[in-house]
């Protein structure tokens, strides 16, 4: 996906897809974050506290819960040079109360609301030339793809994700993965399993 290329058609939203491209959460998580769900470690990382997302109820509403699995309930680890470029949001919602990413009136951002914005940003970046036609997920996946890129073990790449099994993280982006290291993991798994 051409990011940056993208970025540029992005009128609304843009903090919140930064943020998606730069944390790899997914759009509920990242949606129903709050100032307080934000510390800084001893060693001084930014620590993001995923235990909260927006789902829809039985109605097709939007509710707020606990995110998709069981492992999606974790901590991001986020660069301080990122981190920074959110402290602003970050004074808003521990001023208002608000939600990190806050909609005009002040509310949570409507996923559909999002997917306008985001579908005219991609329309106006293929007129520019973009040559894909990607989805607000997909910024989870160009996440994944850097931090694979940058050396990050695929079972540390499983919690970073909050994927319940490493097999869902293991057919997502074993593609990505240098060579031989698909079948190390593979093994790895399977002697695990002959113990359980």
């Amino acid at each position: 996906m051409e990011w940056r290329l993208l970025q540029c058609h992005i009128e609304d939203y843009l903090p919140l897809f930064v943020f998606l491209a730069a944390t790899g959460t997914r759009f509920g998580e990242a949606a129903a974050l709050y100032a307080r769900d934000f510390s800084v470690s001893s060693e001084g990382h930014t620590l993001i506290a995923i235990t909260c997302a927006w789902t829809r109820d039985e109605q097709n509403r939007p509710v707020m819960g606990p995110p998709k699995t069981s492992k999606s309930k974790r901590a991001i680890h986020l660069e301080t040079g990122i981190a920074q470029g959110f402290s602003q949001l970050l004074l808003e919602s521990a001023q208002t109360g608000r939600h990190l990413f806050a909609s005009a009136s002040g509310g949570p951002i409507d996923h559909r609301r999002a997917w306008e914005v985001w579908n005219r940003a991609v329309k106006a970046a293929r007129l520019s030339g973009l040559t894909k036609q990607p989805r607000i997920h997909d910024l989870r996946h160009l996440n994944a793809s850097w931090l694979l890129q940058a050396g990050l073990d695929i079972y540390k790449l499983q919690i970073h994700l909050g994927h319940e099994s490493i097999t869902t993280t293991l057919d997502r982006y074993s593609h990505l993965l240098p060579e031989g290291t698909v079948e190390r993991a593979r093994f790895r798994r399977s002697r695990c399993r002959a113990w359980m």
